[in-house]
């Protein structure tokens, strides 16, 4: 599943197992933390200074100079990236929380209907079931998450250590694409993926992986392939790069 971790070991509590998801909450996908790779985050655990993800916000640097390869320099760089990860989007912190069955376009749809993690940890199975691209392996997956109390203590431990655990989905995004669907496929030349899909979100809509009626717009690059094949048969809008911009230029002119 897309953005989803892929480690899984029957022991929590194990050394490879934390490495993962702190390997895994600090990736690009999650809380994109610079120079927080494998072997920074081996040097973390084995020398248990970090025991739970909570533990990152609480390194300096004078601890980072135990590290191998590291200098003054290096360890300020990565405390500095740690600190700017606290107020990155609350979709993030959702998808580095290595939900299982919650990936990036779900962490997503939940901080678009959630306002801070206290309201996601209270919601129950009907209330993830009634959002749209939330299933009931998915809602039961989220309900366990936050039915166990070690969870919720590391996000109460994250808000104190000044993580910002609200979402500003609310306030900031536009609504002139509220409610419409886009899947993007082949290759983009002026822009990465992640770039369109910001632009999209930003305005208020959504980008799905998959193909279906109810997607309203499919953009297609160089290389589209079953995706642009199974939106010509439905008989979607496809639009090209240039006609994509067109229509984020037209809507931003608004």
């Amino acid at each position: 599943m897309e953005g989803e971790a892929v480690w899984r070991c029957p022991n929590h509590n194990c050394a490879d197992q934390l490495k993962g998801r702190i390997e895994y909450f600090a990736s690009r996908g999650c809380l994109d933390i610079d120079s927080l790779g494998e072997a920074v985050v081996s040097q973390l655990v084995e020398l248990k200074m970090v025991t739970n993800l909570d533990d990152l916000y609480r390194l300096n640097a004078s601890e980072l100079l135990k590290l191998e390869g590291f200098a003054e320099k290096s360890a300020n760089n990565l405390v500095e990236s740690i600190r700017k990860s606290r107020t990155q989007d609350f979709w993030r912190i959702i998808c580095g929380l290595g939900i299982k069955h919650i990936g990036t376009s779900a962490s997503k749809d939940l901080a678009r209907h959630f306002s801070s993690w206290r309201e996601l940890s209270s919601a129950t199975k009907d209330d993830f079931i009634s959002i749209e691209g939330i299933g009931e392996i998915m809602a039961d997956s989220l309900v366990h998450f936050f039915s166990l109390e070690e969870n919720l203590s590391l996000l109460q431990a994250l808000e104190d250590l000044g993580v910002v655990l609200v979402s500003n989905s609310k306030d900031s995004a536009s609504s002139l694409l509220s409610g419409q669907i886009f899947v993007l496929t082949g290759s983009l030349e002026k822009f990465s993926r992640q770039d369109a899909t910001a632009q999209i979100e930003k305005l208020g809509g959504k980008v799905s992986s998959s193909v279906s009626k109810k997607t309203n717009y499919v953009v297609a690059g160089p290389g589209a392939g079953s995706k642009l094949s199974k939106a010509e048969k439905l008989g979607l809008q496809i639009l090209d790069e240039a006609g994509f911009l067109t229509l984020m230029d037209s809507l931003k002119n608004n």
